[in-house]
């Protein structure tokens, strides 16, 4: 059996692990068939939403998405969460080479990111700046009709954070944006 992560800031799959040995969404169905229901261990995933408040002004928040339930997703139980406030409008794997740089802009949609390997950075209007590593997961909704101007309110500024390449996937979804504080997915 794999160890066990490392308590704090831990990726997706590491956040299924539930609280203790036994507790976790697999264990508690195991050999039980198809189960339905709330997650055993609680399932909550770590991420960071970038969000934007009534001013303009960009910010970082780091919140946790719940209510995973126990289902069969492809054959065996597991902790699974589709409700992402609206469907997949698209989705893109992406490459970031060392030293790119992505000056003051806004997300083409509400987004997804998670961070595959290498490291990226945002930073926000507030002046407030996160790397993001495998296993990361940022939710932004920092659309173009929330900043009015360029380099203004409203936008954030990013780049590749490492030497090597950074991989990521971007999931977009077709949810309005909001603006003011954040919450849950």
């Amino acid at each position: 059996m794999p160890a066990r992560p490392a308590l704090g800031r831990r990726p997706f799959a590491a956040a299924l692990w539930g609280a203790g040995a036994g507790t976790g969404a697999r264990r508690a169905g195991a050999g039980r068939g198809p189960a339905t229901g709330p997650t055993a261990g609680g399932a909550k995933q770590p991420y960071t939403h970038m969000w934007v408040d009534a001013e303009g002004e960009t910010h970082l928040t780091e919140l946790e998405m719940g209510d995973f339930l126990t289902q069969s997703y492809s054959a065996a139980p597991q902790a699974v969460k589709t409700d992402l406030g609206g469907a997949t409008r698209a989705a893109a794997f992406t490459e970031l080479p060392p030293g790119w740089d992505n000056p003051w802009h806004c997300c083409p949609a509400p987004q997804l990111v998670v961070t595959l390997s290498g490291e990226w950075f945002v930073e926000t209007s507030d002046g407030a700046r996160r790397t993001f590593t495998a296993g990361d997961v940022l939710y932004q909704d920092n659309v173009q009709d929330n900043a009015p101007r360029a380099g203004g309110p409203g936008q954030h500024y990013s780049g590749n954070a490492g030497a090597e390449p950074c991989r990521q996937v971007i999931v977009q979804l077709d949810r309005a944006p909001r603006v003011g504080p954040p919450t849950p997915l």
